[in-house]
């Protein structure tokens, strides 16, 4: 496994983590409704991928 694809992997496991702690917090401090936790999953999730995807091409492009 090269480099590259161990960092892809390991930069989606943080983002899928970090978005299961963020709404575990939210579960426990607030009492939202099960809609409002959809769509807080769905821009984490939107928000923590774009980056991630950011991440990588600024890798991939300096690699050589």
């Amino acid at each position: 496994m090269t480099s590259a694809a161990r960092q892809t992997i390991i930069a989606g496991v943080v983002v899928v983590v970090a978005t299961g702690l963020v709404l575990l917090i939210v579960c426990l401090i607030l009492d939202r409704p099960a809609r409002d936790l959809w769509l807080l999953t769905l821009g984490l999730l939107a928000s923590g991928g774009v980056y991630a995807l950011a991440a990588i091409l600024v890798a991939h492009r300096k690699m050589p």
